[in-house]
């Protein structure tokens, strides 16, 4: 199989996955869904280090998992273009402030 075809068979397949696993989820369709929302952010303090090395940008991904009440519980680099700059990019994530998400009046799960 190309490398093309199989990438392309690889979408299709992690989104009909996603689908399955999203129409097995009950909702309550009487209650208004609200995602989760950022409310406070705080800025990425670049590396001095990389500034010296004459690195003056990066990219980092960063998963994090809220909790019912809002709170960071954990977080993690995923992909980024520097380690320093990802650990700069946890730190200010740990700042940031959230609503999390809700269905209706409730936290949704």
């Amino acid at each position: 199989m190309k490398p093309c075809s199989l990438r392309r068979t690889l979408a299709v397949l992690s989104g009909a996955i996603a689908l399955a696993a999203e129409a097995a989820v009950p909702r309550d369709f009487d209650a208004p869904e609200h995602g989760l929302k950022i409310i406070r952010t705080h800025p990425i303090i670049f590396p001095a280090r990389m500034i010296q090395e004459g690195i003056l940008h990066g990219e980092a991904r960063i998963a994090f998992h809220i909790d019912h009440e809002g709170r960071l519980v954990d977080s993690l680099a995923v992909a980024y273009s520097a380690k320093p700059f990802a650990d700069c990019a946890i730190d200010a994530v740990q700042r940031w402030k959230f609503i999390p998400q809700r269905s209706g009046d409730r936290p949704a799960a």
